[in-house]
């Protein structure tokens, strides 16, 4: 019994962390849809600019999930790129 209780919280909290997570999906919804990369700008800038009242780290999280979904590199944005925002 005292190992049936134990397994049962042990899954109970593996499942509540897994749905608190800080990058679970989220829905954010940013405006414009789409950023046309200017020199000098950072997912973390375009993030905040774009997407106010989100978590910054998440709206990153997103873009890179989107460049990656795109087949170009997670971390590496250039002028003249039209990046899809979350």
């Amino acid at each position: 019994m005292k190992l049936l209780l134990t397994f049962v919280v042990t899954i109970t909290l593996g499942i509540g962390l897994a749905l608190w997570s800080p990058f679970s999906p989220a829905t954010i919804d940013c405006a414009p849809e789409s950023h046309l990369v200017q020199p000098g700008d950072t997912l973390w800038s375009i993030a905040r600019e774009h997407c106010p009242g989100y978590d910054t780290r998440e709206v990153v999280y997103q873009l890179e999930q989107e460049l990656t979904r795109a087949g170009r590199p997670a971390n590496q944005i250039y002028p003249g790129q039209l990046l899809p925002l979350p």
